[in-house]
């Protein structure tokens, strides 16, 4: 359920963002810079939760509500494209 999600998106910089069960109830926040990104899909696949998935040859958060903050996507992003905070 996408309930509570928001996205933003300026200067080719997408922004999701929303209150996270899966992260105690934190706010959680994923940016993805689509000039970095080349879609490699590394960040679809790590994810431990999948909340990600491949839209158009770039990721997007498929539920928020999934997210653990856990970084796995940030930390394994080979082109520093996503930030998650």
């Amino acid at each position: 359920m996408l309930t509570g999600l928001s996205v933003e998106e300026k200067n080719h910089v997408k922004v999701w963002s929303g209150i996270s069960q899966k992260a105690r109830g934190q706010l959680v926040t994923i940016s993805l810079n689509q000039r970095f990104c080349k879609g490699c899909e590394i960040c679809v696949e790590i994810c431990p939760n999948k909340c990600l998935e491949m839209e158009n040859s770039y990721p997007v958060v498929k539920d928020i509500n999934l997210c653990s903050k856990c970084m796995l996507c940030e930390l394994e992003c080979p082109d520093f494209a996503l930030t998650v905070g």
